[in-house]
């Protein structure tokens, strides 16, 4: 099969299991970051991002009522365009950590753009929801299960159709990113010095908009002054 689709696939069953009442948690960056190794035949590459993503979401509670960045597909298509990007530069280390930084950016930005699409489909399907609560309490069941199975292949069918369009695009695109630019050396594991900023100060911004929880800035401010102390 080609490998496109089978991680489309897995990024499919990924998001119905994140946006169901499933929750069987393997839909979590670092298991779905494992799982697209495994399938793409690189495990330990999967499970470095996957591992990376979920540190910047520790934390993340997905609550019904509240929409929550689309973490699985995002951690499918971070993972993919890292082993595959990584496998057509010949595994040459000096790039992996450039491949590694940009990928995980990329997964970021799905994840950010799934949260804005399931919010406008929340409120579009709300109707649906309604009438399969209505169909539930008539005692009509087989009509309310077909809605919810209606609404769970939707998951599955955009969580699957968006990997399939973005992970080639983004071989090609992040490939010719990585040529022109070279910040990271030395390694995958090297990223760390350029993307641990990044979850200090993701950490800052979540407190900015909860204006509540002291644990985010303690949490970016250790992290950002552990990065410079390293640095320096």
């Amino acid at each position: 099969m080609n490998p496109v689709f089978a991680v489309a696939i897995v990024g499919g069953v990924l998001a119905v299991d994140y946006r169901s009442s499933l929750r069987l948690m393997i839909s979590q960056p670092i298991c779905g970051g494992l799982i697209t190794g495994i399938v793409l035949h690189a495990p330990a590459e999967g499970l470095l991002v996957g591992a990376l993503m979920q540190m910047m979401f520790l934390g993340l509670v997905n609550i019904r009522g509240r929409t929550t960045p689309d973490l699985p597909v995002g951690g499918v298509v971070a993972a993919a365009l890292y082993i595959l990007i990584s496998a057509e530069s010949g595994g040459d280390h000096l790039l992996r950590g450039n491949v590694l930084f940009w990928s995980i950016l990329t997964g970021v930005l799905v994840a950010g753009l799934g949260q804005y699409v399931y919010t406008v489909w929340e409120r579009s399907s709300s109707g649906l929801t309604r009438a399969a609560f209505g169909y539930v309490r008539e005692g009509k069941l087989r009509r309310a299960s077909m809605i919810h199975l209606s609404i769970l292949l939707v998951h599955f069918i955009y969580g699957a159709l968006l990997i399939i369009l973005l992970v080639p695009i983004g071989t090609i695109a992040l490939a010719a990113v990585v040529e022109l630019t070279s910040p990271v050396v030395g390694g995958s594991l090297a990223a760390l010095t350029v993307i641990l900023p990044f979850i200090g100060v993701g950490s800052l911004m979540r407190l900015y908009r909860s204006r509540s929880q002291v644990f985010w800035f303690t949490a970016g401010f250790l992290v950002t002054i552990m990065i410079v102390l390293v640095r320096g």
